[in-house]
């Protein structure tokens, strides 16, 4: 966890391209733990919560879309149902993101490794750095 480090974009990318790593998401936290999370059962829940929040955002009384929600049963997580918890902010390759000054200034939380053979690295920023 790089969270109390004070590690800037700039710093991890400049380690990152000396690494050899191509690919690259830059995720908020809190949008990461909802569509990372280890286990399903959380997501399936968050999945849930989220279609609830937005039926009630629709106009449908909050009880009626509760009922609606449970009626639907567990909730899957697949590809339609995980865009609902969250996307990435940006994706792109390392170089590319080197060019963003924009970006260059905000604190880096934690990277993830994702695929063999370092395919693609995650880089979750704090949730108070969302300016992209």
């Amino acid at each position: 966890m790089l969270y109390d480090e004070n590690i800037t974009i700039k710093q991890i990318v400049y380690l990152l391209i000396s690494c050899g790593f191509q690919k690259c998401e830059l995720w908020t936290e809190k949008a990461y733990i909802n569509a990372n999370h280890h286990t399903k059962r959380f997501r399936s829940h968050r999945i849930a919560s989220k279609k609830m929040n937005l039926l009630h955002e629709a106009g449908m009384d909050y009880k009626d879309a509760q009922k609606l929600v449970i009626m639907e049963g567990k909730q899957k997580v697949n590809k339609t149902n995980s865009s609902l918890l969250g996307k990435p902010l940006w994706i792109g390759t390392i170089q590319e993101l080197s060019n963003k000054q924009s970006l260059w200034n905000k604190s880096v939380c934690d990277c993830c490794i994702k695929g063999l053979f370092r395919k693609k690295i995650q880089i979750i920023i704090k949730d108070g750095n969302i300016d992209t």
